[in-house]
């Protein structure tokens, strides 16, 4: 194992940088220490322990950066009692997540051991640290060991926000159903030009003059500034990358007229300066036209790909790609467009099935099978019976997983070809190919929510997602599903809440069960709240075991903080929570059985639980524990409009124009107005 010194500080410089000197020699001196068996407890070590300790004072090091500190020296009490804080609420001060026990256990100890090993010197009079906290933060082991019981139970991590679960799905399926195949032509059309033998033949007379004006034109008639303009001047940079040519090149007089025309429109975009800016590009192409009316040939890679290339539109869309491989001037390239597909596929097959990272990365490329009732996933679950091979599982696939795994499966064909592998999360890569570790798949998984902006929190920056929290993607989709998937065109498209029903009652873990119940509380609390402060009217379409709460809480007229912490109570004393359906959340609670319509007679007792029946809108209309919200209007109004044509219908059947009548009624109840 090797430790690699790349880390990026808090002051947006490397760790190796001469302004953050003294935090390295820090690390590498600590890791010595580590290493070498020097600490006094004289305790050895795994190296993987070496390096989490390492990271945890790089980690401090960033934490005191933040503050304004120079060097560790400098902490003082009041910098103390803002960490003290932290610890209490079970968090490291190093990130605003709750972190586990044995995590802050280990940040306790770090912490000790910079002040022991910088502070205290050996028996020789040396000091082991050239920098270090001058007194204890915590007094003693049983201090550390009180403090950690306020993190939380080792491998319980946080939610991931709604917004940025259903954001990813959304982006995940976008890469997947409309950009993969351009993706994927434009990487094999990259292959092929790379393969090609070099054309030595030298270009004819003024060809590169007129590719150049070619393109200084495109970007003014588009006026597409982020291709080759860099504020009131051409980026020479990007636009001899495009063409081909040196960036001294361009400099010369044969280039420099036609750069400083359209610079000229830029510093003054008057209709006059894009007239002469224009007409002088044009005169230079027609010069090459009438020497040679051929189409001239292209004079790099990215240009015989195809590049730069924009495909269908899209919320996500990676367009335009305008390079090959990543570089520091291009804004994106098919390089960076293929691992995010990737990560796509990837995204989509591992929160469908809710496995582990090192479970999941074992699927073979054969794992879809089809059966009577349509296609299914294979795969192996490690379980306590056969910790060896694991058991071999096979739920039923819905098409969009299929898509995946047929994407994932073109991708890396040739590289497990000749590797002689069938993993279908081979992947190639700069270094070759392999099955990724899961320090690359989490650092994908970022990139991927930072390119397509899914991870982006309004006024909170960026939320990583990390492997083990995707198993409880679909759980939090199937709870909040009509709260936010009618924000992306996507999910509408292409998923639906019946097969996400179906992910949850496959996939769902008994120690899941738990979190799934306290998400439907979490959203009872918050539909209640939205119904309460809908207007200064009659309260409606509320289940009527809540409304007479409700109306109390309403006339108490209580400050709207008080007022959400009364309704949190209540759910959790009701023991309240939602169950989505397509026309509205069954509200169950503790007396619902009393009144639910779903039950047979003989069941309608206080306290028992929801029973997974055949529902539907119609049977559900009347029923106590029905209500409806302002989300799935778009399930009436679609449907009223449809019903409203079979009732006026004088072919169709009595029975089915008095269903169609009733639907009719009952739309207009949920929307509150007639059809």
């Amino acid at each position: 194992m090797i430790f690699r010194w790349r880390r990026v500080m808090a002051n947006g410089k490397s760790i190796r940088h001469n302004d953050n000197r003294k935090y390295w020699e820090l690390a590498r001196r600590y890791q010595t220490v580590l290493r070498n068996e020097l600490h006094p407890n004289g305790r050895k070590i795994a190296l993987s322990t070496v390096f989490q300790k390492t990271y945890t004072v790089l980690a401090i090091c960033d934490y005191a950066i933040r503050l304004g500190l120079s060097s560790l020296e400098e902490f003082n009490s009041r910098h103390y009692e803002g960490l003290l804080a932290e610890f209490n609420e079970g968090r490291t001060g190093f990130t605003q997540n709750t972190v586990t026990r044995g995590r802050l256990q280990t940040t306790f100890n770090v912490l000790d051991d910079l002040h022991t090993l910088f502070a205290r010197p050996l028996e020789d009079g040396r000091f082991l640290l050239n920098d270090g906290f001058r007194f204890a933060c915590l007094l003693s082991a049983d201090d550390r060991r009180a403090m950690a019981r306020k993190g939380k139970d080792t491998g319980q991590t946080d939610d991931v926000p709604e917004e940025v679960v259903f954001a990813h799905v959304a982006a995940a399926v976008e890469y997947v159903q409309l950009y993969s195949e351009d993706i994927m032509q434009l990487k094999r059309r990259g292959l092929e030009a790379q393969q090609k033998v070099p054309d030595s033949k030298r270009a004819r007379p003024g060809e590169i003059i007129a590719y150049v004006a070619r393109t200084l034109l495109d970007a003014l008639l588009r006026s597409d500034r982020r291709r080759i303009f860099s504020g009131n001047t051409v980026n020479k940079r990007k636009l001899g990358s495009i063409c081909g040519i040196e960036v001294q090149t361009l400099y010369k007089e044969r280039y420099s007229g036609m750069i400083s025309s359209v610079e000229r429109w830029l510093n003054v975009p008057s209709a006059a300066a894009f007239s002469s800016a224009q007409a002088y590009l044009v005169a230079e192409i027609d010069k090459f036209n009438k020497l040679d009316a051929r189409t001239p040939k292209q004079r790099n890679t990215a240009a015989c790909v195809g590049l730069p290339f924009s495909g269908e539109d899209g919320e996500f869309a990676p367009w335009p790609l305008t390079a090959l491989g990543s570089s520091g001037v291009s804004g994106s390239s098919v390089e960076e467009a293929v691992t995010d597909l990737w990560t796509s596929c990837y995204l989509l097959i591992l929160a469908y099935i809710a496995v582990r990272l090192e479970e999941g990365l074992t699927i073979k490329v054969d794992c879809i099978v089809e059966r009577i009732d349509g296609p299914y996933i294979r795969y192996r679950t490690s379980k306590a019976a056969n910790t060896e091979g694991g058991s071999l599982v096979e739920r039923p696939c819905p098409d969009i997983v299929v898509r995946a795994v047929q994407v994932l499966t073109e991708l890396s064909a040739e590289a497990r070809k000749k590797h002689n592998t069938k993993d279908l999360f081979f992947v190639e890569h700069r270094h070759g190919a392999s099955n990724l570790e899961d320090s690359t798949v989490r650092q994908r998984l970022k990139l991927f929510g930072r390119r397509t902006g899914a991870s982006s929190i309004e006024g909170e920056g960026h939320r990583a997602v990390v492997p083990n929290e995707m198993r409880r993607f679909f759980a939090t989709m199937w709870v909040n599903y009509y709260e936010y998937a009618g924000k992306y065109e996507s999910l509408r498209r292409f998923l639906n809440h019946a097969w996400i029903t179906t992910t949850v009652r496959y996939g769902l873990r008994r120690d899941d069960v738990p979190r799934l119940s306290q998400a439907q509380a979490k959203l009872s609390a918050k539909v209640l709240y939205r119904k309460l402060l809908d207007g200064a009217g009659e309260l409606s379409n509320l289940p009527g075991s809540i409304l007479p709460f409700l109306d109390k809480l309403r006339v108490r007229a209580l400050p709207l903080e008080e007022m959400s912490r009364e309704l949190a109570d209540f759910v959790e004393d009701q023991g309240v929570e939602l169950f989505p359906m397509a026309w509205g959340y069954c509200a169950w609670h503790h007396s619902a059985a009393l009144y639910a319509k779903c039950l047979e007679f003989e069941l309608r007792k206080a306290g028992t639980d929801r029973i997974d029946a055949e529902r539907s809108c119609i049977n559900c209309d009347g029923c106590q524990n029905l209500l409806r919200d302002h989300v799935f209007d778009p399930f009436y109004e679609a449907g009223a409009e449809r019903h409203a044509r079979i009732a006026a219908n004088p072919r169709a059947s009595r029975a089915l124009r008095a269903v169609a009548n009733r639907f009719v009624e009952m739309a207009g109840r949920a929307l509150s107005k007639v059809f």
